[in-house]
């Protein structure tokens, strides 16, 4: 008797994740898609066999909305808009972005000037070919994401006055051409902005100045709470990580392995700033003119 109440229970919570699901609408227009921020509170981007289609502007979600995306999802190139997140009206709005295949500059900001509203932005299970950029948000949760591929000149991951993120299960290829690379952070860029990372990956990253891997600067805040790994990176100064008048925490593990540096730091360089580490080990790392290999 107890069994067949337990699996009604469950049949139950079955139907009802069904009916919640139903009754998001599914889109597979692009144009549509943004129309269903402004009015729906989710939606489901659905193929089309197009393969990508481009927004035709900033999609702006006004309310609490949730985009979700099925296994034949068609990628979303964001290179003509991005995706924003709240308005004008004094309340509270939350984006979700959930297994979705975005490409170009995806750029995910406020929707309003102005502050004192709670803006935030969680993307999960999502892939970005191009750069991820998060401006003037309250709060940003990213779990399992991977962005590959490259913008000419701009940092792969971008947080620009973020108050409060945390970063779990992220990982960071760039591909970046030599004749277009970053001026600082082709990785990671922080700028006034508080990060907190749990499982944290950057490969193949080059800037032409500082934080090859990742550059924390304008008082701006990284806790490592877990492992970091950063490898194969080169700047003129921090290959691995540049830090400027800002803070960093390795409260984990950062392992820096294969970094270069032109001037000073193969694995870390700071400057003005505090950096309190509980492990780091640096692997094959070393400058080539100036001082400080590690």
């Amino acid at each position: 008797m107890g069994r067949s109440v337990a699996l009604y229970g469950v049949a139950l919570l079955f139907v009802a994740a069904q009916q919640a699901s139903a009754a998001c609408p599914q889109v597979t227009d692009i144009t549509a898609l943004c129309a269903a921020f402004a009015s729906d509170t989710c939606a489901v981007w659905a193929g089309t066999g197009e393969g990508e289609q481009k927004l035709p502007a900033k999609c702006i979600a006004k309310q609490d909305f949730e985009l979700s995306c099925t296994s034949a999802s068609d990628t979303i190139d964001c290179n003509a808009g991005g995706f924003g997140v709240g308005d004008s009206s004094n309340k509270d709005v939350t984006l979700a972005i959930l297994r979705c295949k975005l490409k170009g500059s995806a750029k995910m900001t406020s929707g309003f000037s102005g502050t004192g509203r709670n803006i935030v932005l969680n993307l999960e299970d999502t892939s970005v070919d191009g750069q991820l950029v998060f401006t003037s948000l309250t709060k940003v949760a990213m779990k399992n994401v991977n962005v590959t591929g490259t913008v000419a000149s701009a940092s792969s991951l971008s947080f620009l006055n973020v108050e409060r993120a945390t970063a779990n299960d992220v990982f960071i290829k760039c591909a970046h051409p030599i004749a277009s690379l970053p001026v600082y952070g082709a990785g990671i860029l922080l700028s006034r902005s508080i990060v907190e990372s749990e499982t944290l990956n950057v490969e193949g990253c080059s800037a032409r100045s500082y934080g090859g891997g990742i550059y924390v600067s304008s008082q701006s805040t990284l806790n490592m709470n877990g492992t970091t790994e950063i490898r194969d990176c080169q700047a003129d100064r921090g290959a691995g990580l540049a830090v400027a008048a800002s803070v960093v925490n390795v409260r984990g593990v950062l392992n820096i392995q294969d970094s270069i540096s032109k001037s000073g730091g193969g694995a870390v360089y700071a400057a003005s700033s505090t950096l309190d580490a509980n492990v780091v080990t640096a692997e094959r790392c070393n400058t080539t003119s100036g001082s400080g290999g590690a």
